[in-house]
């Protein structure tokens, strides 16, 4: 081998590490952006559960004028909780991080205060179909596997 060709082959080698340490980083930018967007949803969800009354997360029945008060909190909650399964079915959370949300999702929605705002909203409103679509699946299963046809009335998951 010549000079030349080393001069070259190490050419190539360094362009090909470099290669390597760009796509690295990029792919570590993302995973930082990705990382602090959840972190947004879940400050917005801490902040939000703030204001609905400690009696309804404890799973404590609430009284007409107390869920009238912690109606638009709950009703939010419920909003955000679509948010977040559709943020999921478009990859723009992790599977852990949807994990983590989906088990919370459970047991908040067997809560009965939110049980009660669930089942005005899903009578009352059209919208909501990630959530009903979660429901429907016994909160069970990943938002990412589901079909995305918006002409769906109920999006079938799957299999």
């Amino acid at each position: 081998m010549n000079a030349f060709e080393i001069i070259t082959l190490l050419s190539s080698l360094a362009t090909t590490v470099g290669v390597f340490f760009a796509w690295y980083q990029i792919r570590r930018t993302g995973d930082l952006h990705r990382i602090q967007f959840e972190d947004s949803l879940s400050r917005e969800y801490r902040e939000l559960i703030q204001k609905i009354p400690v009696k309804a997360l404890l799973g404590k029945e609430l009284s007409d004028q107390e869920f009238t008060d912690a109606r638009p909190f709950l009703f939010h909650y419920l909003n955000l909780t679509n948010d977040q399964i559709f943020l999921r079915s478009k990859n723009r959370v992790s599977a852990e991080t949807w994990n983590d949300w989906s088990t919370g999702i459970k047991v908040n929605m067997a809560l009965p205060a939110v049980a009660r705002m669930w089942s005005e909203v899903e009578i009352d409103s059209k919208n909501f179909l990630e959530l009903r679509q979660l429901i429907k699946n016994g909160y069970e299963g990943d938002p990412q596997l589901w079909t995305s046809d918006p002409s769906e009335k109920l999006l079938p998951a799957k299999k």
